[in-house]
């Protein structure tokens, strides 16, 4: 905790203390606090905020913000434990997640809190960008990169939010079901019920919609939003809410700027990590603790690895032996093996969306293509074939297994569960075995909505799930 007496000895005219005050005030943020000393004390607020585009920049480049909740892919079917492995994970809440148990007490493993440190943040910088007024066009720039920064993330927050916190989007029932509380000041009074599901998406959709208009189409490091990266994320929003086409639309707006693949033939796929970080297929870096998943412990599901065939590339890239015919993975993009994990927004990602959104739609020979073009930079060139379909289920059939293949372990898979739900063709029962107990997640649980904890309930008032 911070208190009065350390505020005071701070040098507050520094922009990096500013950035670190800002950040620990921000615990409180989403009522989570329960330091009575800590909430009564009351510093300057000159103290707390940034005053200058330098000082916002350095809050804003404060890259744990652009990072993803992973809760979801312990809970998903790309992983298992062996009964010994799952005794061993050290969080309660962890071993409640994987065989879908959770409760309210289990507190937040970095979900809730994280998020909502990200649009506190957020909503200072666009506080305090509202009180400086640009002076020459290279501010005015400046300026504009920072809103539309701020906005990005604090989009990504509440979608984030929304993927693990709320059900999955339905138009005709949106209106009717819980979202999250929109958060869009700083205040740490103003205390929000939550939103429907459909307001909550809309705000998304506003924050992600705004950037654009704002931010550069290119940007100097890859933890930085810009054009690309945010009809990315506008693809991937709207494929979590199954609205397809507009999915497919905004791939496209990205793959018409930039396009490229990282040709797996050209990679050292037996390497301990065998791709770099900011490789040409990142358009936005961003990254996730996966608590309880630590290398070596977890195991890849063993259908789903044996379902590569050995002319894919992506077999020996993505995974290394844990056991005799266990597997683990180590194939992000973040360039180390670790329990953080690569999340963020790619190339790869948007070949996949477009051709889901093609296959809806019907236009299979778009679909295939655009899968096709993905399958030429993951499989051996030799004997390598195309891949085909006839009717929009095969081609759904062949994108979906396409999709899982590709983007394990980037905390998408439990928001494609949910979406697919909607649909009697992909809907499926989870299955966990840990020795003589059996543990079950139907399509329609309540465990695919996590719990709010209990802490941020008895703070706020707000609904639980």
């Amino acid at each position: 905790m911070l208190y009065k007496k350390e505020i005071k000895m701070m040098n507050t005219k520094h922009p990096i203390h500013q950035l670190k005050l800002i950040l620990l005030l921000s615990i409180s943020i989403g009522y989570l606090s329960s330091c009575k000393e800590f909430l009564e004390a009351k510093p300057d607020k000159a103290l707390a905020i940034p005053q200058t585009l330098t000082d916002v920049t350095a809050m804003l480049d404060y890259t744990v913000l652009g990072n993803s909740i992973f809760r979801g892919e312990l809970a998903s079917d790309n992983v298992y434990f062996t009964l010994a492995d799952f005794n061993a994970i050290s969080a309660e809440r962890d071993r409640n997640t994987f065989i879908w148990q959770s409760t309210a007490l289990d507190g937040d493993g970095g979900g809730w809190a994280s998020k909502y440190n990200s649009v506190f943040v957020s909503n200072v910088a666009l506080e305090t960008l509202a009180t400086i007024t640009p002076k020459t066009p290279a501010e005015q720039a400046e300026w504009n990169r920072l809103k539309g920064t701020a906005l990005f993330l604090r989009g990504y927050a509440f979608f984030e939010l929304l993927s693990h916190y709320a059900a999955v989007y339905e138009a005709g029932t949106a209106d009717e079901k819980l979202g999250i509380p929109l958060k869009l000041r700083s205040d740490i009074n103003d205390k929000r019920a939550r939103a429907s599901l459909a307001a909550s998406y809309e705000q998304v959709q506003a924050d992600l919609k705004e950037a654009l208009k704002l931010l550069p189409l290119e940007s100097t490091v890859a933890t930085r939003p810009n054009k690309k990266s945010t009809y990315a994320l506008l693809s991937r929003v709207y494929m979590a809410m199954a609205l397809y086409p507009q999915a497919g639309l905004y791939a496209d707006s990205c793959l018409n700027i930039y396009a490229e693949l990282l040709d797996f033939n050209t990679i050292n796929a037996t390497a301990t990590a065998p791709f770099s970080r900011f490789n040409k297929e990142v358009i936005y870096h961003g990254t996730g603790v996966g608590s309880g998943l630590v290398p070596g412990r977890y195991r890849v599901d063993t259908l789903l690895y044996d379902s590569y065939s050995n002319q894919d590339i992506r077999k020996t890239a993505f995974f290394r032996r844990n056991g005799v015919q266990n597997y683990t993975f180590k194939g992000g993009f973040d360039g180390v093996v670790s329990s953080v994990y690569f999340s963020g927004l790619t190339t790869g990602e948007l070949y996949l969306n477009k051709a889901e959104s093609k296959a809806r739609a019907g236009q299979l020979n778009e679909a295939m293509q655009s899968l096709n073009q993905l399958k030429k930079h993951r499989y051996q060139r030799n004997g390598y074939t195309d891949f085909a379909a006839s009717t929009v289920e095969d081609a759904l059939n062949i994108i979906l297994e396409e999709r899982r293949k590709e983007l394990l372990y980037r905390g998408i898979r439990w928001t494609d569960l949910k979406r697919l739900q909607l649909e009697p063709a992909y809907r499926k029962t989870l299955v966990r075995v840990l020795g003589t107990n059996r543990y079950e997640l139907a399509p329609d649980a309540s465990a695919y909505v996590f719990q709010i904890p209990q802490q941020v309930i008895d703070l706020s008032g707000i609904a639980q799930n």
